[in-house]
């Protein structure tokens, strides 16, 4: 454990000593100075300096609970739920009717997959009227964590009641609908999510071109992977994911051509012609195969043994040149 420095104890000493008093501006102050610190740490992802800091003011009454809230918050935000889930169960002894620590209860355990701990403190969120559309959230999260689909559909609609735009609640049900296989409600709610949350919009790439897949919609899944090529030309990954879909649809010619397309960006990327290989051999060009399998080992040697994967791989082992591949 690290120490914190000396003069930083001493003047939390002083503080406990003085009473903690909230009607010293001075006081204050150094409680704002202490908590710009943990945040500037937790932002230069210093965690454990932050977490260190955040255990020795947790207990102390001038730092509120609403402060220490916000502190949990920052932690969750940088997925360091551990520390957060800490600072809550202190906080909890210390309250155990505060609506902040209650909620925020609920989302670390909802994060970590303890949903029946995430329901528990939902409830207990809940029971301290006015809700809000974060706790119905909260609910319906833990309840889709316990395969409650129908159920968590009934509070994400209670949020949405209250904030119409509530990101989480909209991301929660296109999770749900597409967890039951209603890929159409799915996709509208994906749709709907990256809408309101632009730059958030690379997270529904998956899934809102899974549910065309799953729909038979296949032109409309391409044209999502175009429309993510175009706003980075740098990142191929699209441009596989079409090369991919055209295998799938047997037209391997359409296939290759994503393929080109990927080696005009990267002349050495080893697996985009890796991936031309079952393509070529999949149109009896087998000498082609052959020689562009020879390429990508130049390239990558991992793609030598990889060669077993290769849905080919029989009709190549029966190709005369096949054994030039080890020369």
């Amino acid at each position: 454990m690290k120490k914190l420095s000396f003069s930083i104890l001493m003047i939390l000493l002083i503080l406990m000593l003085c009473g903690w008093s909230s009607n010293n501006p001075d006081k204050r102050i150094k409680v704002q100075e202490k908590l710009e610190e943990i945040n500037e740490l937790i932002d230069n992802e210093e965690f454990d300096k932050a977490f260190e800091q955040s255990k020795i003011i947790v207990d102390i009454p001038l730092f509120s609970e609403e402060d220490m809230n916000a502190i949990v918050v920052k932690f969750q935000y940088k997925n360091r739920i551990e520390e957060g889930l800490y600072i809550l169960n202190v906080l909890l002894l210390r309250n155990g009717k505060n609506d902040s620590t209650l909620n925020n209860l609920s989302w670390a355990y909802h994060m970590i997959d303890k949903n029946e701990s995430a329901n528990y403190f939902a409830d207990k969120a809940l029971a301290i009227l006015p809700n809000s559309a974060y706790e119905y959230g909260n609910k319906a999260n833990a309840l889709r964590g316990l395969r409650k689909p129908e159920e968590a559909i009934k509070y994400y609609d209670f949020a949405l009641e209250l904030c119409p735009d509530f990101p989480q609640a909209i991301w929660g049900k296109a999770i749900v609908y597409n967890d039951i296989k209603d890929y159409a409600k799915s996709l509208e709610f994906f749709k709907k999510y990256r809408e309101i949350e632009p730059d958030d919009a690379k997270s529904t790439r998956y899934y809102i071109t899974s549910c065309y897949r799953e729909m038979n919609q296949i032109m409309n899944a391409i044209k999502e992977y175009e429309n993510y090529f175009k706003q980075d030309q740098s990142d191929t990954s699209p441009l596989y994911s079409i090369a991919y879909i055209y295998y799938e649809q047997k037209d391997y010619k359409k296939a290759l051509e994503y393929y080109d397309k990927i080696l005009n960006i990267d002349v050495n990327d080893a697996w985009a012609y890796y991936n031309r290989v079952d393509c070529y051999a999949k149109l009896d060009r087998m000498d082609e195969a052959i020689e562009t399998l020879k390429k990508a080992i130049e390239l990558d040697s991992e793609c030598l043994y990889e060669i077993i994967y290769l849905d080919e791989i029989d009709k190549l082992k029966t190709h005369k040149k096949f054994i030039t591949i080890f020369e």
